[in-house]
């Protein structure tokens, strides 16, 4: 977050948060500092026990997601493909196939539920869902002719200014056209008729703002989640040159945490762990598809004096720098802390003064804790 020295909700939330985080990192493992991943356990086992309770009857409280239930098919049997983990015997597979299949709109496309509007956004997951559990069986459910009609009649002609609504009536953005290129692509539908039929790639060029990321239409602040849909949607087509890369790189790399980790969504927000995803799966798109491009403002590239290093020691090399970048964040946090804590007191503000003192020694004792760590010595940070 940008720190322009004006007090406002948001810099009040941050600050907050890195008080918080600051106390957590007193009581770190060692071993997590020193990039020791062996200290790091997934709970394969608990996370696909969870899943699995997501498929068949929910509860009462989960009526809000009543048109979002193909979408809760697809995270879970795609997050236990990843976790390595079998599907449950109940609902078995020929029931969660023979579900997708009662949301598939005659006309093409799914809804979110039975009976419920094509929507892009659940056709992309009923779609995705059927492809991940795989076989004739669930592959013969989707009516490709329909569903390749459904999707060009989202298309907004590009002499209306392109895209693609997300159902009959609804709103243009950027998650249309990926939802329905994906879908497109995973059932080898002819993807360059969709795209020209709506302009696709005009239409998220122009989405992308003065920031360098990309909104959900042309004109919008650059989101996060936009900014994956547009970039996927054209690495499909093999035409991710379209956007400013250089400056989309530099967008997504400026909205890291340097303090607390992972990544904002826009510009000036809290980091969300949803966007470690969105934002974090921008750049090995950029890699792969955009490899010169993303780096074109490096003039590093070339001749670079770390280039025969050994990779432990490029990974040390960054752990070092993370862990600098972290202790001149907490100093300066401890300093502001400080202030704050003398300035309660000059002003007799006992209610503020007990909260602030715990704040400052947090600060400090985190700030210690980091250069114990690190090594590094302190540096007198001021605000």
């Amino acid at each position: 977050m940008l720190d322009d020295g004006i007090a406002s909700d948001t810099s009040r939330e941050q600050w907050a948060l890195e008080v918080r985080v600051l106390d957590l990192y007193r009581h770190l493992d060692a071993r997590l500092l020193d990039g020791d991943d062996g200290a790091l356990e997934l709970y394969r086992d608990k996370h696909a026990k969870f899943l699995r309770k997501g498929l068949g009857c929910l509860n009462a409280g989960f009526l809000g997601l009543d048109a979002s239930r193909t979408w809760l098919c697809y995270w879970i049997l795609h997050g236990l493909v990843l976790l390595e983990r079998p599907f449950p015997a109940q609902p078995d597979r020929d029931s969660i196939i023979t579900f997708l299949a009662s949301c598939q709109d005659p006309e093409g496309g799914f809804g979110g539920g039975p009976y419920q509007l094509p929507h892009l956004a659940p056709t992309y997951a009923a779609v995705a869902a059927l492809v991940t559990l795989g076989g004739p069986q669930a592959l013969s459910v989707i009516d490709r002719p329909a569903l390749m009609r459904f999707l060009l009649r989202m298309c907004i002609p590009p002499e209306q200014g392109g895209g693609m609504v997300m159902h009959d009536g609804g709103e243009v953005d950027v998650r249309g056209c990926y939802c329905a290129l994906a879908a497109c692509h995973m059932l080898n539908l002819d993807v360059q008729t969709l795209a020209d039929c709506c302009g696709m790639v005009d239409f998220i060029r122009r989405c992308q703002s003065y920031e360098g990321g990309i909104g959900g239409e042309p004109g919008n602040e650059a989101h996060g989640g936009y900014t994956y849909c547009g970039l996927a949607a054209l690495c499909l087509l093999d035409r991710c040159q379209a956007l400013d890369i250089p400056s989309l790189g530099s967008w997504v790399a400026a909205l890291q945490a340097p303090f607390e980790g992972g990544y904002a969504g826009r510009t000036n927000k809290l980091v969300d762990g949803c966007y470690s995803f969105w934002q974090g799966a921008v750049l090995p798109l950029l890699d792969r598809y955009a490899p010169s491009n993303a780096r074109a403002t490096d003039t590093r590239t070339e001749q670079r004096p770390d280039q025969d290093l050994s990779p432990e020691t490029l990974a040390a090399r960054a752990l070092v720098h993370s862990l600098a970048v972290r202790l001149e964040a907490a100093e300066k946090l401890e300093a502001k802390a400080e202030a704050a804590y003398s300035s309660a007191v000059h002003a007799q503000n006992d209610a503020a003064v007990s909260n602030l003192q715990h704040a400052a020694r947090t600060a400090q004792h985190a700030s210690q804790r980091l250069r114990e760590v690190s090594g590094l010595p302190e540096r007198g940070v001021q605000c």
